[in-house]
């Protein structure tokens, strides 16, 4: 790998670099739930996350997001109740957040790094001679050192956005439900909305930038599904119309 100043950097320095970075959300977010007064449970996500960067695990950012919502509810639960109103401290909040969101955007960069995140394509084969040439000269150039900076800036951003957002959701309601808990239902439905819509965008957008032969391809796949009996019953019976011209040919002196 190579920056844009043309020193080489290895692959091994940028992992290593991604894994510092995760360890260290790590460690925050470990110290900020212990001074929440949550106790050995703390251990369950850092766990969780150290497993993550030690093993590759791909699954350990959901995992420890559903740790910490457990760790965290659990803890609210027993010390406000349903009905309770807990205020947290809001350097608390900021740096809890942060540290979540540091974790999660360096374990997906280090999965990208140190392997790949979407299985390769088995249908797929390249010549040794193509594969060499891009392990010795890859085509994307970065600046890592670059890219923590602008990962560091962007943490602080939007750890900052999130309070205020959670601020601006209707906490008061008519029913019987805690300001937080509805805050929480209504983000749910916000973000389900947000990701459907998002869904219909990018399919939209993706039929347009399809070249012929690939939307000949789908329309082709679309038309087989849905008249895929009609077409085997329609194969059929030309198969026994030329068997039978095949016979009469045969029979024909």
């Amino acid at each position: 790998m190579a920056n844009e100043s043309g020193k080489a950097i290895s692959r091994g320095t940028v992992v290593r670099n991604y894994e510092y970075f995760c360890l260290a959300a790590l460690l925050v977010l470990l110290l900020l739930l212990f001074q929440r007064g949550i106790g050995l449970t703390c251990l369950l996500p850092f766990l969780i996350g150290l497993g993550g960067i030690a093993g590759r695990w791909r699954l350990a950012l959901p995992a420890l997001l559903v740790s910490l919502a457990f760790v965290v509810t659990d803890t609210w639960l027993s010390n406000s109740g349903m009905a309770g109103i807990h205020q947290d401290d809001a350097l608390n909040d900021f740096l809890l957040c942060a540290a979540v969101l540091g974790y999660a955007a360096g374990q997906m960069r280090l999965q990208g790094v140190a392997g790949q995140l979407l299985p390769p394509d088995s249908r797929v084969t390249e010549p040794a001679s193509k594969a060499k040439d891009a392990t010795e000269k890859p085509g994307r150039q970065a600046d890592y050192a670059r890219e923590l900076l602008i990962l560091g800036v962007s943490l602080v951003f939007w750890a900052g956005v999130a309070p205020l957002v959670w601020e601006l959701l209707p906490g008061r309601v008519g029913l019987a439900i805690a300001p937080r808990v509805w805050r929480l239902i209504v983000l749910g439905w916000l973000l389900i909305l947000g990701l459907i819509v998002a869904g219909g965008l990018l399919r939209g957008l993706g039929r347009d930038a399809r070249k012929r032969d690939e939307a000949i391809l789908f329309l082709q796949d679309i038309l087989w599904r849905e008249t895929r009996r009609e077409q085997a019953r329609v194969q059929r019976w030309q198969a026994w119309r030329r068997l039978r011209a095949q016979r009469r040919r045969k029979e024909i002196p």
